[in-house]
């Protein structure tokens, strides 16, 4: 990006620049700034993007997942607009014009007090939120599912409806247009150009199928001429930081200074860096529901503090404001890529409920993960300091299981709709995965389990009859752990997953307890079996499990208290018999 002429002063710019020299370098940098006459800050453009999707929430979508209205609190698209304007910021906000027709009068009130109150508003399109017969309807075949696999025909007809919707809802002239999911693919820039919308955001970390550095790219030209202006990233070892409010740490003011420095260097000084928010952003997902709620104000405090300590240096303008100053000449964008680079991307992964936008918020601001309960209201629990949530009573374990499994066990085994035997079921775990699967609990003791049974021998379920199986705290209170491994084994299908959770010391080995009725006491142990038998040791349990399966070890962690604990992962290889492998 270039920058050419403006009337702004040299004065101005060396302020706003933050430069300090002695008065005769002062003097030639003046009269050099004078013959560029460009502002020379950084650029910051914060979007929003403004949806009511069914799927979000059960009843009064507008009012709660754009309005953010709940009782006598509000927490939606009015309070961010709030907080900007106390600082001077303008928002764009991109809205799903493809919810129109489910909420039409309502989405026409949305954009014209966004407008009223002298913010932006661009065009946001979900494919899955039009009617069903919106394309045959139209004269040409259904569209598939995701914006990547358009036809030109199809694109066309997309971007056409949403800007037309775009206009009759009070916007004027919109310039700017981005996929629902980040999707995208070279018909739909062209037919963006050939509407006149001059800007995608629509480039996105989470579209590359592979993480190198060299797909980190800063605002750039198609070939048909619409500019790109990718989401904020940059590379990592472990994927992309992704500058969107919900999937990076705001509430760390160190973290926020260092992707800004490193994004403004690697741009050359001069970058364009976008944010990306949502108007549910400071909400939090109920996991049971997957709905979004009422968690408190922390997303509130965060946004306001992150603008009050936005470095002087840094500009923020809207979408309109960047088009005005690119047309105008102030802003020139001289790199292009070829739309062969749209090869190295793939439709965004759907995002677990952990990494969905506002649940991802609530480990970064410190809360329970199943219910939103933030840690100050955390209750002191077996000599632990804050570490049992009040509502639904979840604990550390609990949480670092639920974590590691949305962020990272999801992505490859996604319970959903599987047939899954919980073993001695925690409530919060239960109550989250009833609403995702086929759910049978199982306990040694009487304690309202669908199934009562001795997990070194059950047979009284057949051979192959479960997806998955859950054990969590489970292995170390049985007698023969060898039989009940032998036993998850025989009663998983192919491919099979057991998840193993247990107290674990590291580079110790496993020794076996001599009180072992010291937890459970005499009765359980006498009648059921259950008792406290060994305290496992890291290398001997992973010896010990690669005997039955190929193993995974994942680390989740605990958003409240930050502790972290080894999940273990045993897959059932059907190519092998009792031996498994390490994975």
């Amino acid at each position: 990006m270039r920058l050419s002429r403006s009337m702004r002063s040299a004065k101005d710019i060396l302020r706003d620049a933050g430069v300090r020299l002695p008065e005769a370098t002062r003097s030639a940098v003046q009269r050099a700034a004078l013959r560029l006459g460009a502002d020379i800050r950084n650029t910051l453009i914060i979007t929003v993007d403004v949806e009511a999707s069914p799927s979000r929430q059960e009843k009064d979508h507008v009012a709660r997942l754009i309005w953010g209205r709940f009782g006598e609190h509000e927490v939606g698209i009015g309070r961010m607009m709030d907080i900007a304007e106390r600082h001077g910021v303008r928002l764009t906000f991109f809205v799903d014009f493809c919810e129109t027709h489910l909420y039409p009068g309502e989405m026409e009130t949305v954009c014209r007090e966004i407008l009223r109150r002298g913010h932006d508003v661009q065009i946001h399109a979900h494919r899955l939120r039009l009617p069903k017969d919106f394309f045959p309807s139209r004269g040409i075949p259904d569209a598939p599912p995701k914006l990547d696999n358009f036809s030109r025909d199809q694109a066309g007809i997309l971007v056409s409806h949403v800007l037309s919707e775009a206009v009759r809802c009070g916007v004027r002239h919109p310039v700017a247009f981005r996929g629902g999911g980040f999707e995208f693919n070279a018909e739909i820039l062209r037919a963006m150009e050939r509407h006149g919308l001059r800007l995608s955001f629509n480039y996105h970390g989470n579209h590359l199928r592979q993480n190198s550095a060299s797909d980190w790219r800063p605002m750039f030209c198609w070939p048909d001429g619409v500019i790109e202006i990718p989401l904020g990233m940059l590379p990592s070892r472990e994927g992309w930081h992704i500058f969107d409010f919900n999937l990076f740490d705001f509430a760390d003011p160190a973290a926020v200074r260092r992707f800004l420095s490193e994004f403004f260097r690697r741009a050359g000084g001069h970058g364009v860096l976008t944010m990306c928010m949502h108007s549910f952003s400071f909400l939090a997902a109920d996991p049971q529901k997957r709905f979004f709620q009422y968690a408190g104000d922390r997303g509130v405090q965060v946004f306001e503090h992150f603008l009050a300590t936005l470095p002087e240096h840094i500009r923020v303008i809207t979408a309109c404001d960047l088009d005005r100053e690119i047309r105008s000449g102030k802003l020139r964008v001289d790199r292009r890529e070829p739309y062969t680079i749209l090869q190295r991307l793939g439709p965004a992964p759907k995002p677990a409920p952990a990494k969905t936008l506002a649940t991802a918020a609530a480990p970064k601001m410190a809360a329970c993960n199943f219910c939103g309960t933030p840690r100050e209201r955390m209750e002191d629990f077996g000599g632990r300091a804050k570490v049992r949530c009040p509502r639904c009573h979840s604990l550390e374990r609990q949480r670092q299981f639920w974590e590691v499994y949305q962020r990272l066990i999801r992505r490859e085994f996604d319970l959903r709709g599987k047939r899954v035997l919980h073993i001695a079921p925690s409530p919060p775990v239960r109550d989250a995965l009833k609403n995702i699967c086929q759910l049978v609990t199982a306990d040694a003791r009487p304690t309202g389990c669908d199934l009562q049974l001795d997990i070194c021998r059950m047979p009284q379920i057949a051979d192959g009859s479960f997806d998955a199986i859950i054990a969590k705290a489970v292995l170390q209170h049985c007698r023969d752990d060898r039989a009940a491994l032998m036993e998850f084994r025989r009663i998983l299908k192919p491919w099979g997953r057991v998840l193993l959770e247990f107290s674990c010391r590291v580079n110790q080995e496993t020794e076996s307890f001599s009180d072992t009725t010291a937890h459970y006491g005499k009765v359980a142990l006498e009648k059921y079996g259950v008792g406290t038998f060994r305290h496992y040791g890291d290398r001997d349990a992973l010896r010990l499990l690669q005997q039955f399966f190929l193993v995974k070890t994942f680390h989740g962690r605990d958003p409240v208290t930050e502790e972290t604990g080894i999940i273990f992962c045993g897959i059932r290889d059907p190519r092998t018999g009792t031996m498994g492998g390490a994975s």
